[in-house]
Formats: C-alpha cells, sequence, structure tokens
C-alpha cells in the first residue's frame, strides 16, 4: 500500500497547519475504510501489519484533531483501538 508509506511520512512531519489539514484528510479516509470493512475486522488480529499501521495513523489523526471524532467511528474500530 503505497498511500500507507506517503501517508507515515505526514504522521512524522510537524508542520502547523498542514498537519491538522492531513489529519482531517487521514481520519476521514481511514473512517470510510473501516466503516465499509467492520463487520471483516472483527475477528481480525490489531497486531497484523497493515491494520496496525492503519490504527496507528488514525490514533494520531486522533491525537491531532481531538477526541470529539471517536463519535464517528465504528464500535469495532474503538474497541480495537
Amino acid at each position: 500500500m503505497k498511500w500507507l508509506t506517503e501517508r507515515s511520512k505526514i504522521y512524522n512531519s510537524s508542520s502547523g497547519t498542514q498537519r491538522a489539514r492531513e489529519a482531517r484528510i487521514e481520519f476521514n479516509t481511514l473512517r470510510k475504510v473501516f466503516f465499509l470493512s467492520r463487520k471483516k475486522i472483527q475477528g481480525e488480529d490489531p497486531q497484523g501489519p497493515r491494520l496496525h499501521n492503519k490504527l496507528q495513523l488514525l490514533r494520531w489523526s486522533i491525537k491531532v484533531l481531538g477526541t470529539e471524532e471517536l463519535k464517528s467511528l465504528p464500535p469495532e474500530v474503538i474497541s480495537l483501538m
């Protein structure tokens, strides 16, 4: 997943307003992905490399945006975090 490695570069960068914008984009993208695959991820191991990277980026975006964003996530994803 090429976009995941590109997004991890954003995760490591620390530029003010650009960081918040990228966090919003990342959060919305991952929220849609998790919503569409919420039944599949119920039985998945959260330590798998792909899911682990997605959860790490999701945690970062929530850290930047605030905990209010947790309300828009499916409960299956919250249980993995």
